[in-house]
Formats: structure tokens, sequence, C-alpha cells
């Protein structure tokens, strides 16, 4: 899943906004039981606060995906560990891009050098 672009939306909208989107990317998509997520910030002004933005969106995608049974479940078992990047600067398109990746229950996040 890429280029999930959030607009404004009341929060009560925004889950079913970003399971309509999963939906048309991932429409037959098999059930992750164990993931790592990924997502690159393209902003449009340096002011940004990249954080705020990925904790916040990470909450609404991850129970969308729930909701679109794209993963088993959000919690510490199956959602192994994350990161984010700022990808660079995009004045016509800011987004943030998701990538949801599918890795074993053994998997070791902080052993993986692949996401330094």
């Amino acid at each position: 899943m890429t280029g999930v672009q959030t607009c404004a939306l009341p929060i009560s909208g925004m889950k079913h906004y970003i399971s309509e989107i999963i939906k048309c990317q991932a429409p037959h998509s098999t059930l992750i039981d164990f993931y790592i997520v990924k997502y690159a910030l393209w902003y449009k002004n340096s002011a940004c606060d990249g954080m705020n933005i990925i904790s916040c969106v990470d909450k609404f995608i991850m129970d969308a995906c729930q909701e679109t049974k794209t993963v088993t479940n959000d919690n510490v078992k199956c959602y192994i560990g994350g990161e984010w990047k700022v990808a660079g600067r995009d004045k016509v398109n800011p987004r943030l891009e998701c990538f949801i990746i599918p890795v074993t229950k053994e998997f070791d996040f902080f052993g993986d050098k692949s996401l330094i």
C-alpha cells in the first residue's frame, strides 16, 4: 500500500476513509499475521512534525487494516515494529507512503541491518 494521503475529515470518518483506500489497494490480500511497517513522509512545509503525523496516522491505518482483514491484529505480538523516514519535499503532492511488510514470528527487528 503506497501513497495514503489524508485529508480534512472528522476523526470518526478517518478510519472509514483509510479502510476504503486499503480495500482499493489491497483488495485480495492474504491475512498477515506478523509484520513491520515502514513509512516514507513527503512533506510540503519543512516545519512539518513528522513523528506527530506518523503516530496519529499509524493508529488509523492499523485499525483499518484490522477492519479490512489485512492484518490479524495490531498488538505487540503481531505488529513487530516500524520505522519512518523523511523521503523528501513535495509541494505539489505531500503524502505519507505506508508499506506493510510480512515477516516471520522470529523476525529480529533490531538485528535486521536492512532497516538502518
